[in-house]
């Protein structure tokens, strides 16, 4: 005789990491980083690493297809400003870049090297901007787009934690700052507060929804866990209802289920049981 209980919904890995802080017990910062057990934090990068391999590419691929975008109105502007040509060169090398950064992630598939993967990418990218800025005399509204567009893709766009992505931010917004505020152009001059504030506030907002989402990444998986559920058929003896487990021994069918699920029993004694065991005593009690 077999019986047929429900899917389970989660990785075995899941399942190993059993004592688990309720998400919204931590505080939102802590959500920038990997600040769960090592056991934990594995096992919730595992269930979500095919979505967030595909999340990656699909980025990598929009950024590309914005490089290619830009390089050619660079081109076309090329005869009128030669300049532009550093400019076209390091977008080039950022597409190849992106697109080697996404392979490598398909291939490894794991988390630790999308992070690292992600932390390069983003640092080289923060660079080429700043050496493509420095040598060009880009207008205060675009260097403030771009700027602000690299961070927020960043952030939203990239499932990493915060923290990964904080070297490349930093070196932007520090470097960006120190050519806004040494160049004495006019128009920069009078817009400096305003482009600043506009890349801080940037900032402050990514971070901040990237703790959230990944907090609610993290409410769902930690649901999940919680609901531990039996699958597939379970050899069960036609006579005395023991199941065999995974080692070729018979145990009780609520040994069994209590240790492979997160079900408890309370035993108790059903009327027909009682009156077969008990007889006419059961009876006259009931009365």
């Amino acid at each position: 005789k077999r019986v047929r209980f429900y899917p389970s919904q989660y990785s075995n890995i899941a399942t190993r990491a059993r004592i688990m802080l309720p998400p919204y017990d931590l505080p939102l910062w802590r959500y920038m980083y990997a600040a769960r057990q090592s056991a934990e934090e594995l096992a919730y990068r595992e269930h979500f690493l095919d979505n967030d391999i595909r999340q990656l590419a699909v980025t990598s691929y929009a950024v590309t297809l914005l490089l290619i975008a830009m390089t050619l109105i660079d081109l076309s502007r090329l005869a009128e400003e030669p300049a532009l040509v550093n400019g076209v060169a390091i977008k080039i090398i950022l597409m190849f870049v992106g697109l080697g950064v996404t392979r490598i992630v398909a291939i490894k598939r794991q988390a630790r090297v999308m992070d690292l993967c992600a932390l390069l990418y983003m640092v080289l990218f923060a660079i080429g901007l700043l050496l493509v800025h420095a040598s060009n005399d880009y207008s205060g509204v675009r260097i403030t787009a771009l700027i602000v567009v690299f961070i927020y893709t960043g952030h939203y766009a990239f499932p990493v934690y915060a923290s990964y992505l904080l070297p490349a931010m930093t070196i932007l917004i520090v470097g960006e700052t120190a050519m806004i505020f040494t160049q004495n152009r006019a128009d920069l001059v009078l817009d400096r507060p305003v482009i600043l504030v506009a890349i801080l506030f940037a900032q402050m907002m990514s971070v901040l929804a990237s703790s959230l989402y990944h907090r609610a990444r993290y409410s769902i998986f930690h649901a999940l866990n919680q609901v531990k559920t039996l699958s597939g058929f379970l050899p069960i003896c036609a006579s005395c209802k023991k199941i065999r487990n995974d080692d070729g021994y018979y145990q009780q069918i609520e040994q069994y289920i209590a240790e492979n699920s997160d079900a408890e029993f309370t035993h108790g004694i059903c009327p027909t049981c009682a009156k077969d065991i008990y007889g006419d005593f059961s009876k006259k009690k009931v009365e």
